[in-house]
Order: structure tokens, then C-alpha cells, then sequence
């Protein structure tokens, strides 16, 4: 994962249904934001979490050639 100019290796458990042929991919997961170097202003420090929440939620459609 790439935020801020930081690449990340990570492995996050999901979950993949299959649906008449299409494929469903959801996960969540939460990151620091200290370890993608990203900093938090003073002025608004006490109203931002330095963790924040990623929730993923895919429709892969097959193509059709």
C-alpha cells in the first residue's frame, strides 16, 4: 500500500464471494498515520485520530472479449 509517498507491504485478512459469475472482494482494516509519514496539523490535532479506518468493498465484473 502507497499513501503519502510511503509504500507498505501488507497482508489483510478479506473476504471473496462469487456470484453468477461476478466476484465480490470486502475487507477493513485500520492504518497509523505516523507510519505513512503523514502528520497531523496542530490546529486540528485534537479533532483527527492518527488512526485511521480503510474499508474496501470491490465488484469485479468479468470481460467479456
Amino acid at each position: 500500500m502507497t499513501i503519502h509517498g510511503v509504500t507498505k507491504t501488507m497482508k489483510i485478512n478479506g473476504t471473496i464471494q462469487i456470484e453468477n459469475g461476478v466476484i465480490f472482494n470486502h475487507t477493513n482494516f485500520s492504518i497509523l498515520l505516523s507510519d505513512f509519514n503523514v502528520s497531523i496539523p496542530a490546529v486540528v490535532k485534537d479533532n483527527i485520530s492518527s488512526r485511521v479506518a480503510i474499508i474496501v468493498a470491490a465488484k469485479l465484473d468479468p470481460v467479456n472479449k
